[in-house]
């Protein structure tokens, strides 16, 4: 949210996948030392940097539209000046207060609170759209396939160690998550979706079809005894390729300014429980009903996530806040005269 705000709209989608960088890396840093240390060294390793996080945010600048909705707009035009054009004459600067003033007066003309999220039509589309998103991310089964990578790889009985597979599947996350926050403002935000849908309900099904085979008939699957790691490594490839970064990007572009704070902790609540739901029942559905099942289910929410990327989720590529409000309430009167100098 803090970054989507701080941004430029045609550098917004870039900066906000840095996160999503930062957050695989950590994974794969994890993933590296932490066979080689005990719990509480790796605990103090990853308490390092939150513990820096913690001390350097208390220095970052107030957003100018958070400023401008409470009504510091000195302190905006500073801030202004601070993030974005630090070298821009007073005019321009004041064109992008008044662009952010246009921005964040049509985001305030509607009550927000917890009732009018769900009620009002303005605020229930982006959070839809955001719901949707969330679900494809958590029941594509990123989560939970990542927490039982290892004893997927020892019960396929591939060729490839668990050992190596675990290297394997850690440093592809890097370049492909990187590859996803270079084209995230180039070809936007649906093509990301739904090649990266696409492509990982592919992998799922061929994962799925290697377990039925295994485990339902007498095929000799010896030949294909590298298929297991391979689909989970390209599963991975492009499931952080956009199934993963999207949500994030999405979120902080689709609300009003006046509703961010609580559909963002309300989405973030709703995937956390869908989250634990989904964890809990992979390994009681791998056992009652075979390994496939899950795969195949987690494959079916990608190519529906195909779906609701080509019909459902707006374009937002190098739009501004007040322009994507615009768009999904479809109302052609809202640009303000500045709109040609409005960055954000």
């Amino acid at each position: 949210m803090y970054i989507g705000e701080i941004s430029e709209k045609d550098a917004r989608g870039r900066l906000v996948t840095v996160q999503s960088v930062l957050s695989v890396i950590g994974n794969v840093i994890v993933l590296i030392v932490g066979p080689f240390i005990n719990y509480y060294d790796l605990i103090l390793l990853c308490g390092i940097f939150p513990a820096i996080y913690l001390v350097l945010f208390f220095f970052m600048p107030e957003t100018p539209f958070f400023l401008v909705k409470i009504g510091n707009i000195d302190a905006a035009r500073q801030n202004v000046r601070k993030l974005w054009q630090r070298n821009a004459d007073p005019l321009m600067i004041e064109d992008k207060i008044e662009a952010i003033r246009a921005s964040v007066a049509h985001d305030m003309e509607n009550k927000a609170n917890l009732w009018e999220m769900f009620s009002n039509k303005v605020y229930r589309k982006p959070l839809l759209i955001t719901l949707g998103l969330r679900t494809v991310l958590v029941c594509s089964g990123i989560f939970v396939l990542v927490s039982y990578l290892q004893m997927i790889i020892e019960s396929s009985h591939s060729i490839i160690s668990p050992e190596v597979s675990s290297i394997i599947f850690g440093t592809i996350q890097v370049p492909s998550v990187i590859l996803a926050s270079v084209l995230v403002d180039k070809v936007g935000r649906r093509p990301l979706l739904i090649i990266s849908s696409i492509g990982s309900g592919l992998t799922l099904t061929a994962e799925g079809v290697y377990f039925y085979l295994q485990d339902h008939t007498e095929a000799d699957i010896n030949k294909i005894s590298w298929l297991p790691t391979t689909s989970m490594a390209l599963y991975l490839l492009l499931v952080y390729f956009g199934i993963y970064v999207l949500p994030g990007v999405v979120m902080s572009e689709l609300f009003a300014i006046n509703m961010k704070t609580s559909s963002c902790a309300f989405i973030s609540i709703y995937g956390s429980l869908l989250g634990f739901i989904v964890s809990k029942s992979f390994q009681p559905m791998s056992t009652k009903l075979g390994k496939h099942v899950p795969f195949w289910i987690f494959a079916s929410v990608c190519f529906l996530g195909s779906l609701f990327g080509f019909f459902i989720l707006p374009e937002t590529k190098g739009k501004s806040f007040l322009e994507i409000q615009q768009m999904l309430n479809k109302n052609k009167n809202l640009l303000p005269r500045t709109q040609g100098v409005e960055n954000n």
